[in-house]
C-alpha cells in the first residue's frame, strides 16, 4: 500500500511538472504566432469588418485566432509525447488516454479548417454542421465514447445503442455553445481558459494526467490568445478559434469526468458549460418565438444583454467570468457529491443562471407565448411563406444591384433591411456584396450611408452602405439615381413574384378535375 501511495504521489508530481512544461510551451508558441497571424490574416483578406448590426466592433480586426491556437496546443502535445518517452514503461500509462493521439488530432485539423475556411469565405450552416458531424465521428471512432451516465450516486443509466447519439449531441453541443457566447473581445477565450484549467485540475485530482496536461496545453494557448484578444481585440479566435476550444473542452469533459467505473459525471459536466450551454438553449428559444432559424444571428445573447442593462465591456466580460468560475466551483463539487440534497443545489443553481439570462432580456416570453398560442401548419410555421416571399424579392433585388456597384468601382456594399418582429422588437436582414479586385491591404478612404424607404407606400426602411478605395463622387443626382435604381428594382421584383403567384392560382382555377368513373 506504501509503495503504491508513493507511485501515485510521484505520477502526480511529474505530471504537475510536465503540464506546467507544456502549458509554458504553449503560451510561448502561442505568443509568438499570434502577431505573425495577424499580419497574415491582414495580407490574405481574413479580416472581420464592423457592420454595425451583428458586428459592433470598433475597426476591422483579423479572424484567423484559431491557427496560432491550433499550433501551440500542437506544440505542448508533442513535448508531452516527446517527455513521455523518456520514462519506463510503467510510467508511460500514467500519460495515457482514451483518445488516440491520431483521432483527436485529425478531429482537430477538421474543425479548425472548417471554422478558417468560414472566417475567410463564409459558409452556411448546414456545412457547418456536417464537419462537426465528421470531426466528432473520428472522435468516437478513436475510442471516445459515453456508456454510462451517473447521477450524484443515486442511479446510473445505460445508453446502451444510445451511447453514439448521445456523445455527438455532446460534442456537437459544445462546439457551438463556444462557437454561440464568441461575441465579445476576450470573453470565449477567457471562458475556455477557466474551463480548461478546471478539468485539468479535477484530472489531476482523480488521476487523469494525460487528459489534464492536455486541458493545460490547451489552457496555455489560450493565454496566449487571450492577450491579444482582449479589447480592443488584435485578433479575432474566429470560427476556428472557437469551435476548436468547445471540441477539446467536449472531448477533455468526457474522459476526466469519467469515472473509474466508467459513468460519465452528466451533472458536473453539465454544470461546468452551464453558461455556454444556457445561452445556447436561450437563443434558440428566443428565435423560436421570433419564428427564425436557430442560425439566425441577433444581439440579445447574454453578453449583448448585460452591455443594454449598463455594463460595459470589460464589466460584461468580468461579470460572465466570474459566473463561469462559480460553474467551476459547482461542477468541482458535484465531482463527490451524492443524494438528494446535491440534485437540488444543482438544479437550484441551473434554475438561477436561467432566469437570469431571462431577466436581462435574452429571451422575450410572451413572444414565447404568442408563438405557442399560433396554430401549427404542417410543412411550414406561421409566417414562414411571406418572409421566403420577401427573401426572394430581396435576393433578385441585390443580384440586379451588384452591376452598379460594379459601375460605381466599389470595394464592398451593405444593404440592411428593417422590419417589426411579432414581439415588437425590430428586426434585421443583412446583404453584402465585395468586389472581385478587393485588396484587403487597400484602405477605405470614403464610406457613404444612407437610411431610405423601399418605396413610397412601402412601410419597411433599409439602410445602404457604400465604401470605396478611391474617393466616391458627391454628385447628389448620382446618389439619388441610385437609390431610385433600388427602388424601381424591389418594384420589379416584387410584381415578377406577384405575377407568378397569380399565374399559379390561376392555373389552379383553370384545371377540371377528372372524375374516376368505374
Amino acid at each position: 500500500m506504501e509503495d503504491f501511495l508513493l507511485r501515485g504521489s510521484y505520477e502526480l508530481t511529474v505530471s504537475v511538472l510536465v503540464g506546467a512544461s507544456a502549458f509554458l510551451a504553449a503560451w510561448t508558441a502561442g505568443t509568438l504566432l499570434t502577431p505573425l497571424m495577424k499580419k497574415l490574416s491582414w495580407r490574405w483578406g481574413a479580416v472581420d469588418r464592423p457592420d454595425g448590426r451583428l458586428k459592433c466592433h470598433q475597426r476591422p480586426t483579423a479572424t484567423l485566432g484559431g491557427i496560432p491556437l491550433a499550433l501551440s496546443t500542437l506544440l505542448g502535445l508533442a513535448i508531452l509525447l516527446g517527455i513521455s518517452h523518456g520514462f519506463p514503461r510503467g510510467m508511460i500509462q500514467a500519460f495515457t488516454i482514451d483518445v488516440s493521439w491520431g483521432g483527436l488530432l485529425v478531429a482537430g485539423f477538421i474543425i479548425v479548417a472548417q471554422g478558417v475556411t468560414d472566417d475567410w469565405r463564409q459558409i452556411k450552416p448546414r456545412t457547418k454542421l456536417v464537419f462537426q458531424l465528421l470531426a466528432s465521428s473520428v472522435l468516437i471512432g478513436s475510442g471516445l465514447l459515453i456508456h454510462h451516465i451517473d447521477f450524484f450516486g443515486m442511479f446510473q443509466l445505460k445508453l446502451s445503442g444510445l451511447a453514439v447519439p448521445f456523445t455527438l449531441f455532446w460534442l456537437i453541443g459544445s462546439c457551438n455553445a463556444m462557437n454561440f457566447i464568441d461575441g465579445l473581445d476576450g470573453l470565449a477565450s477567457g471562458i475556455g481558459l477557466i474551463i480548461s484549467l478546471t478539468l485539468a485540475g479535477i484530472g489531476l485530482a482523480t488521476g487523469h494526467y494525460g487528459a489534464s496536461i492536455i486541458a493545460l496545453t490547451l489552457a496555455g494557448g489560450l493565454l496566449a490568445i487571450l492577450l491579444f484578444n482582449l479589447k480592443p481585440a488584435q485578433i479575432f479566435l474566429g470560427d476556428g478559434g472557437s469551435q476548436l476550444i468547445g471540441l477539446m473542452l467536449g472531448a477533455l469533459s468526457i474522459h476526466i469526468l469519467t469515472n473509474p467505473g466508467g459513468h460519465f459525471l452528466l451533472p458536473a459536466a453539465a454544470a461546468l458549460m452551464s453558461i455556454p450551454v444556457i445561452d445556447v438553449m436561450l437563443s434558440i428559444v428566443r428565435r423560436y418565438g421570433q419564428d427564425q432559424s436557430p442560425a439566425c444571428g441577433d444581439r440579445r445573447h447574454m453578453h449583448h444583454c448585460l452591455q443594454r442593462i449598463g455594463l460595459g465591456g470589460y464589466g460584461t466580460m468580468f461579470t460572465l467570468w466570474t459566473l463561469v468560475a462559480l460553474s467551476a466551483a459547482m461542477c468541482v463539487a458535484c465531482v463527490s457529491a451524492r443524494g438528494s440534497q446535491a440534485v437540488l443545489w444543482c438544479l437550484s443553481f441551473a434554475a438561477m443562471e436561467f432566469y437570469l439570462g431571462v431577466r436581462i432580456g435574452c429571451v422575450d416570453l410572451q413572444a414565447i407565448s404568442r408563438r405557442l398560442s399560433q396554430p401549427f401548419r404542417f410543412g411550414q410555421s406561421v409566417g414562414t411563406g411571406e418572409r421566403m416571399r420577401r427573401e426572394a424579392e430581396v435576393v433578385l433585388l441585390w443580384e440586379t444591384m451588384k452591376p452598379l456597384f460594379e459601375q460605381m468601382k466599389l470595394e464592398r456594399a451593405i444593404l440592411t433591411l428593417e422590419a417589426m418582429g411579432a414581439d415588437g422588437r425590430p428586426m434585421y436582414e443583412t446583404y453584402q456584396w465585395e468586389s472581385d479586385q478587393r485588396d484587403a491591404a487597400r484602405f477605405v478612404v470614403n464610406r457613404w450611408t444612407r437610411r431610405f424607404a423601399l418605396g413610397e407606400n412601402e412601410k419597411r426602411m433599409a439602410t445602404l452602405r457604400l465604401e470605396a478605395a478611391e474617393k466616391m463622387r458627391r454628385d447628389e443626382k448620382h446618389i439619388n439615381w441610385l437609390l431610385n435604381q433600388l427602388r424601381h428594382n424591389m418594384e420589379q421584383a416584387r410584381l415578377r413574384q406577384t405575377g407568378t403567384t397569380a399565374a399559379r392560382e390561376s392555373q389552379n382555377e383553370n384545371e377540371t378535375p377528372v372524375s374516376a368513373a368505374g
